[in-house]
């Protein structure tokens, strides 16, 4: 994951009222607020395009997403002496995709162990991400994605730096494809199968995240919890 989603992700929330939840695509650059004390992002919305939404895209490599979500980002990084400090953001992330969104597009690429490869049209199904940033530490609470063709969850902890790309992260990634994909697209079954490490007993392909915000490092290893 890198710094452009992790950025999105640190989303605030504040003290304010519930805002209007309005629908459609939107300009992402009228979501942020600049003042001299504080940078602030708001987003309440349903029915975006998941191509806007770059915290999800990122996450699978830049493949192409198609589909509607829903998205609550209240983002408050305050401003001192002239200076962001991203330790002492706070907030939340609530993002889904109830139905209807799918990940690639038949023709789009992947970039897997050095070579470039076809991939094909996943169904996500439904899909929740969920964070917080509180204390010095950003954690996402739920990452989870279970369709007819996939099961991917995921855990990431970030402890805030004032260089938000110095920032150190663990996390982990896994996954795994179902029978339905294998026998209606084994192509790209066989994609996802060479992404991640050897399967647990559950099943699951594994990736582990380290390293800082601005320079990720995935390995190929076993991470997930037990109770995958």
């Amino acid at each position: 994951m890198r710094t452009a989603v992790v950025i999105v992700s640190l989303s605030a929330c504040s003290q304010r009222s519930t805002p209007e939840v309005e629908s459609g695509p939107f300009d992402p650059a009228t979501a942020v607020v600049r003042a001299d004390d504080s940078t602030r992002v708001s987003v309440h919305r349903k029915d975006v395009p998941l191509e806007q939404m770059p915290i999800i895209a990122e996450t699978f490599g830049g493949l192409p997403m198609s589909g509607m979500a829903n998205a609550a980002i209240e983002l408050w990084v305050p401003r001192e002496d002239g200076r962001l400090r991203y330790r002492k953001t706070t907030g939340a992330i609530d993002v889904s995709c109830p139905e209807g969104c799918f990940l690639g597009d038949g023709r789009a690429t992947l970039a897997v162990a050095g070579m470039t490869v076809d991939f094909g049209k996943v169904a996500l199904g439904k899909v929740a991400i969920r964070g917080q940033a509180k204390a010095g530490v950003f954690e996402l609470t739920a990452f989870d994605l279970v369709s007819s063709d996939l099961e991917l969850h995921a855990t990431l902890r970030v402890q805030l730096a004032d260089d938000l790309g110095a920032s150190p992260i663990d996390g982990c990634i896994w996954f795994k494809e179902t029978p339905a994909l294998v026998q209606r697209d084994p192509r790209t079954a066989a994609v996802l199968q060479t992404t991640g490490a050897s399967r647990d007993e559950a099943g699951f392909f594994s990736i582990k995240l380290s390293g800082t915000v601005g320079a990720v490092r995935r390995l190929a290893q076993s991470c997930a919890p037990a109770a995958s």
